[in-house]
């Protein structure tokens, strides 16, 4: 085995792609055991497609030999994608590895020592409430066993990479005794989990020829503890949107104003990235006034409100037999009755320069007001590719089945978005042209609600669909 003393951005970059292939090969592990800080089980799917776009052909292209540039590249990659609380961590943290490496050609252990302790470091401030028992603690334990090994003049990246993944794995074990919610669980913090595969891919290909594996972590749970947690009144989720946006500033942000501006909107806050370029994170049940205040410091771009209760409904859903999700863009005027079980992408919308997610950041009659109020008409957009894409990648790791039911393509180029997203899920999935639009669009939703319901199979429920679409007919009516 090759003694390596220093890594240039070439092999930095093969360390971190091995890292993160081991991550997604247990993308629907970290699923499963995320209970905190909501039981809505997507920290694997967050973390892993905050990471795979550093994987691919764009991101390979622009790696240099140098180490600096290659971290830059990397940490500019993963703040872009980042999504959810753990994907907007994980970003920050190589946004610190990245800092901590300017204008170096190539690190030595001690630089890379003081890189795990700059990652730490920025992605503990980028937390308005860091939590023992996460993440964190893994970063810290992390950047502290880097800087004794430094101390003592270590100079084989083996051994120190070695002894850096052994001192992160004893903490990772540690976070379940330390949070309330995975002591009674009895599961390590997913987050965390996460950042201790990455460096056990990074592992593997320094030691190349040894067999680092998996089976040395133990992450045994019992699935019945975590789902009780849908009966448990302590960890009930309280606010209901996971909430993202990127705020663009040519003067610069001031990242403690901002977190102060929106702290009270809600909880589980992240603030990453640079002094002109942030991207922040939130759960909140105010979305819109949340977008508003954001709108003080920059341009938006990217803005995002999922609904944690549907996450989590699909996360623990029972199965009915058939395996089915149903989707829907906001055209469809769906009652509340069923909408619990339709998973929505919002169209957007603006009123001159103020933009709108459909149904989430107005509600209904706020956009009439609105347009009874406001100098400008709306204008309409559809839901993008990628809107499809972050949406069909979360409901396909709890489903084995989609039926995407998309508003009338003569009116938008949605159902063409809906379209291309699917070509990149390996799952079993059907985009509908509803051929229509608001409640005629609902119908058909509504009516593959109950079809899966009864029990119907996938392929049968398309079928029903198809045939009965040509059967709606809607009316309307405008109040003049």
């Amino acid at each position: 085995m090759k003694k390596i003393s220093t890594v240039n951005g070439h092999l930095l970059y093969r360390g971190i792609s091995s890292g993160i292939k081991n991550l997604l090969e247990y993308q629907d592990k970290l699923d499963e055991i995320n209970v905190f800080p909501v039981p809505d089980g997507d920290t694997g799917t967050n973390m892993c497609f905050t990471l795979m776009p550093i994987l691919e052909a764009e991101c390979q292209k622009s790696i240099s030999d140098r180490a600096d540039r290659t971290l830059k590249i990397i940490a500019d990659t993963a703040l872009d994608s980042a999504r959810g609380n753990s994907g907007t961590i994980i970003a920050q943290w190589f946004h610190g590895l990245s800092k901590s490496a300017l204008e170096k050609e190539t690190l030595d252990i001690k630089d890379i020592a003081l890189a795990f302790r700059q990652g730490y470091s920025s992605a503990k401030n980028s937390l308005l409430n860091p939590q023992e028992g996460t993440i964190i603690t893994v970063m810290r334990a992390l950047a502290e066993k880097a800087q004794d090994l430094a101390a003592d003049e270590c100079t084989n990246y083996n051994e120190f990479l070695y002894n850096c993944y052994t001192a992160s794995e004893e903490s990772l074990q540690e976070t379940k005794k330390i949070l309330k919610i995975l002591k009674k669980t009895d599961v390590v913090d997913a987050g965390a989990l996460g950042l201790v595969l990455i460096l056990q891919g990074i592992l593997h290909i320094i030691q190349k020829g040894s067999k680092i594996q998996t089976t040395h972590l133990d992450i045994s749970y019992e699935h019945s503890k975590i789902e009780a947690l849908k009966k448990d009144i302590d960890f009930t989720i309280h606010n209901k949107f996971c909430t993202e946006c990127i705020i663009r500033s040519e003067s610069g942000i001031d990242k403690k104003e901002l977190k102060l501006a929106v702290k009270d909107f809600g909880d589980s806050m992240v603030v990453a990235g640079s002094d002109n370029r942030i991207k922040i994170h939130i759960h909140t049940n105010e979305p819109a006034s949340f977008f508003q205040s954001c709108e003080k410091f920059g341009t938006i771009h990217d803005r995002k409100a999922d609904d944690m209760t549907k996450q989590e409904q699909a996360t623990h859903h029972e199965d009915d037999g058939t395996d089915v999700a149903v989707l829907a863009d906001s055209g469809a005027d769906i009652p509340n009755e069923y909408i619990k079980d339709v998973h929505i992408v919002p169209l957007r919308y603006s009123f001159g320069t103020e933009q709108h997610l459909d149904k989430l950041t107005q509600s209904t009659q706020e956009f009439y007001n609105s347009m009874n109020t406001n100098q400008y008409h709306p204008k309409t957009s559809q839901a993008t590719p990628r809107d499809f894409k972050k949406t069909y990648n979360f409901v396909a790791s709890h489903h084995n089945s989609i039926i995407s039911i998309q508003i009338s393509q003569q009116v938008s180029g949605t159902y063409a978005s809906a379209i291309n997203a699917s070509k990149a899920i390996n799952s079993q999935i059907s985009i509908v042209d509803s051929c229509s639009v608001s409640v005629g669009q609902g119908l058909l939703a509504m009516y593959a609600v109950d079809l899966k319901s009864q029990g119907t199979p996938y392929k049968e429920i398309v079928k029903k669909i198809e045939n009965i679409k040509n059967q709606t007919e809607v009316f309307v009516a405008i109040n003049n």
